[in-house]
């Protein structure tokens, strides 16, 4: 865990700190940068707190990568709209059971795509048949 009465040079801090991670995406704007410059800044004992699961991440597996980056830091991972808080057994729980729901979603919608393809041909005659 943190270790008490440690300082660290660069930030001169002793105690575990909360981080609010809070992106906004604009089209000049480098996610990769942020989320490193973050991750650059944490020590263990330390908290990430973001409003939406779905802010940090770029992708679910890039969460899943970071969620599990952070346990292996010792880092907390809370976010406010769904009430996870990954220092609490039930928060890691909700977390991974959160994450299944999106990975199913996201298969299901990918099954589907793929279910519909190639689309089927306009009958003849309609606006959309070719004319030979």
């Amino acid at each position: 865990m943190w270790p008490r009465g440690r300082q660290y040079p660069a930030t001169g801090r002793t105690e575990p700190m909360r981080f609010g991670y809070a992106r906004v995406s604009t089209r000049e704007q480098n996610p990769d940068h942020q989320i490193d410059a973050l991750l650059g800044k944490l020590r263990s004992g330390d908290r990430v707190v973001v409003t939406r699961l779905r802010r940090i991440g770029r992708s679910h597996h890039h969460l899943l990568e970071l969620v599990a980056w952070f346990g292996k830091q010792e880092i907390d991972f809370i976010v406010l709209e769904q009430g996870i808080d990954t220092s609490t057994p039930g928060g890691r729980l909700i977390f991974h059971f959160l994450a299944a729901l999106a990975e199913y979603d996201r298969e299901m919608i990918v099954e589907g795509t793929w279910t519909a393809w190639p689309p089927p041909a306009p009958a003849a005659g309609s606006a959309g048949a070719s004319r030979s």
